[in-house]
């Protein structure tokens, strides 16, 4: 779920092509150290630090946004990018 939100939402520079995010390191809390590379620059490389708590937070409004879906009936999990 936190490899699929850094794919939405980080970026370098000006680009706007969604890069590849990937599990680095795991950190003992429950965070981790995520490794995104941009499809279209080879050479743009970047890591980012998503906290426990961070994690928890991105869980958290999934779930909720999730819940009137099954209420409704409709499918559990949303296509990435979808509101």
């Amino acid at each position: 779920m936190v490899r699929a939100h850094l794919e939405e939402t980080e970026r370098h520079g000006r680009c706007r092509t969604q890069p590849y995010a990937e599990l680095e390191r795991e950190h003992t809390d429950g965070g981790g150290r995520f490794k995104l590379t941009c499809r279209w620059h080879s050479s743009s490389r970047w890591t980012k630090d998503v906290t426990a708590r961070e994690a928890a937070a991105l869980v958290r409004a999934s779930s909720t946004q999730l819940s009137p879906r099954r209420k409704a009936g409709l499918p559990a999990r949303l296509p990435v990018g979808s509101d």
